[in-house]
């Protein structure tokens, strides 16, 4: 049958939330199909109305992966890998409640992600309406005074006024032009080689890039030793795990390796050649998982481990930031204050030596 399509997206935390409460009730004993009515009752909108039409799907004899995969758009490969790999092998509860662990950890990633660029983003759209404010109201009103003193002015006013009057005349233009730049770029993000060359220019940025190397470190690591744990086959496993980084780069040199795995090749050989992307702690824990047959429980230390690292380095973001933010305010005040103050000064100073 074809994929349902629904007009709207289901959010992260009902999946979420809904993953957990099933766990639950399948370690607790009930059928699947008890489980599912049970999350349907509790469930509202799109998501009632899948888990009704996942409901009559396993009724009528097929499996939960297979109803699951009638929602792509709501559920992702990995999620219905493990749903499958779970009624496959009977440990549906167990994988279910992988799946449940891993997506609250993902959901917090994603918060501590945000949360460090709620400071700045705030910061700098105070920036932005304070330098609106200054440029269109309050120094246009010292033009007239400027132009009526016969004081030669400094170059910095004059610099100020000429940006003024020409933001005042040139707004309309500027709005436009930043327009056209904005979809520019989104459009040449569409183009594979424009958008390779961006994620690649993410990761050696100063302060940005290590996060982002972690951010997709924890999101890869800890996913597949949930896989793999869930007793996902090494290459299906891969595969699934490919589109849960976000960066182009990893996603690229994660599908690499899995063709040479699928040839034959260990993990360790695979990914131990994109060092830049896969620091030696890495290479070396899953060296030893795979020597020694607790892979999936070293991946799950690594994405903890880097999960961790996430957090220490979105906090120290917000400290590096809140300086260099304090610093242009205050440049900014300074440079308006001398401005219009210089000006003044000299006028009066002027006046007094008559």
């Amino acid at each position: 049958m074809k994929d349902i399509e629904l007009s709207f997206w289901v959010s992260r935390k009902d999946i979420a939330f809904f993953t957990k409460n099933f766990a639950v009730m399948l370690t607790a004993g009930l059928t699947v199909v008890e489980s599912l009515a049970v999350s349907e009752e509790q469930a509202k909108g799109k998501l009632k109305r899948i888990l009704a039409d996942t409901i009559h799907y396993v009724e009528q004899g097929n499996g939960l992966s297979d109803a699951l995969a009638r929602h792509r758009r709501q559920f992702s490969s990995i999620y219905i890998d493990v749903v499958r790999t779970g009624e496959q092998s009977g440990n549906l509860a167990r994988n279910v409640h992988q799946l449940s662990i891993r997506l609250a950890d993902d959901l917090e990633l994603r918060r501590k992600v945000r949360g460090a660029m709620i400071y700045p983003a705030i910061v700098f759209a105070g920036l932005l309406v304070l330098g609106t404010t200054l440029s269109l109201v309050v120094f246009p009103r010292f033009i007239k005074l400027f132009n009526s003193i016969d004081v030669p002015l400094p170059a910095m006013t004059k610099g100020l006024i000429w940006l003024a009057q020409w933001l005042q005349h040139y707004w309309v233009w500027l709005l436009i032009g930043l327009a056209i730049v904005t979809i520019s770029i989104r459009l040449l993000s569409r183009i594979a080689v424009f958008e390779m060359i961006w994620h690649r220019l993410l990761l050696v940025l100063p302060i940005v890039g290590p996060i982002i190397q972690q951010v997709n470190l924890t999101r890869f690591t800890s996913t597949l030793g949930s896989l793999l744990k869930s007793g996902v086959p090494i290459s299906e496993a891969l595969h699934s795990v490919i589109h849960s980084c976000t960066n182009l780069a990893y996603q690229q040199s994660i599908r690499a390796a899995l063709r040479e795995v699928e040839q034959g090749a260990t993990l360790t050989a695979a990914i131990g050649q994109y060092r830049h992307l896969f620091p030696p702690l890495v290479v070396r824990m899953i060296a030893v998982g795979e020597r020694t047959g607790q892979l999936d429980e070293l991946l799950l230390y690594l994405g903890n481990y880097y999960d961790g690292q996430v957090d220490t380095s979105t906090k120290q973001l917000g400290i590096l930031i809140e300086p260099i933010l304090l610093i242009v305010i205050g440049v900014m005040v300074l440079i308006v204050g001398l401005a219009v103050v210089v000006p003044i000064y000299q006028f009066t100073a002027a006046i007094g030596s008559l």
